[in-house]
């Protein structure tokens, strides 16, 4: 007798990073996040530039739309070329978007900076770990690691209590998000597809509400939490 998860399976593409040997899954992890950390750059950099000034919700309405289009594009594109051709080519776009919403952030006073030091500890884990990568492990070190510079930091500086409190927020909640997803990620793309997976980085943000509509299908056509 077939008895059905209470969620669906994840999504899996075919010769995925999890079915390759563990140096290869390794290697794709570490270029996945120092392009990540790359990119992370980036936007410091676009952000601090004296270009023209657009307003937060109007560069927010702008990073959303990029994202539902990058996301529909990987739904309709998923395991096929054109899946990264499209990704990559609309990815500096996003950039672009993002990094006006930084800049409003940033002059708001939200202490965006901790996210690169949350990126930097776990770029270093993957990186000095050997062949004992754990995401776990990743996650907790990093995590320890960063809050504590991050503290030092807040403690030379002399921010207040609602800044320290954000400072160290945006650092777990960023460390949990990018440790999950780049877990995840591995059965949904492919070795080569590195760029491809940073921008899945970008535009998993939005898959609470995909995931959503999946576990509603899923428990539909099981009929789970429904009466037999």
């Amino acid at each position: 007798m077939y008895v059905p998860n209470y969620v669906p399976e994840p999504i899996e593409i075919s010769d995925n990073v999890t079915l390759r040997p563990y140096s290869q899954r390794v290697t794709f992890l570490r270029r996945v996040l120092a392009l990540h950390f790359a990119t992370l750059g980036i936007l410091a950099g676009l952000a601090a530039l004296h270009g023209p000034n657009i307003s937060l919700p109007t560069a927010g309405v702008q990073v959303v739309v990029y994202l539902l289009v990058l996301s529909i594009l990987r739904i309709r594109t998923r395991g096929t070329r054109y899946d990264a051709l499209f990704s990559n080519a609309l990815f500096p776009f996003l950039l672009i978007g993002l990094s006006f919403v930084i800049r409003d952030w940033v002059e708001a006073g939200l202490p965006l900076w901790a996210l690169l030091i949350g990126a930097f500890c776990a770029l270093m884990y993957a990186l000095l770990c050997g062949r004992d990568y754990s995401f776990v492990g990743q996650w907790f070190l990093s995590m320890i690691v960063s809050s504590v510079v991050i503290a030092g930091i807040i403690n030379a500086v002399g921010f207040d209590a609602v800044r320290a409190t954000q400072a160290l927020a945006l650092n777990m909640g960023y460390l949990t998000y990018v440790v999950y997803d780049s877990a995840s990620l591995l059965a949904r793309r492919r070795i080569g597809e590195e760029l491809t997976a940073v921008v899945d980085l970008y535009r998993d943000v939005l898959n609470f509400g995909g995931y959503t509509v999946r576990c509603l299908r899923h428990w539909k056509k099981h009929r789970i939490w429904t009466a037999r």
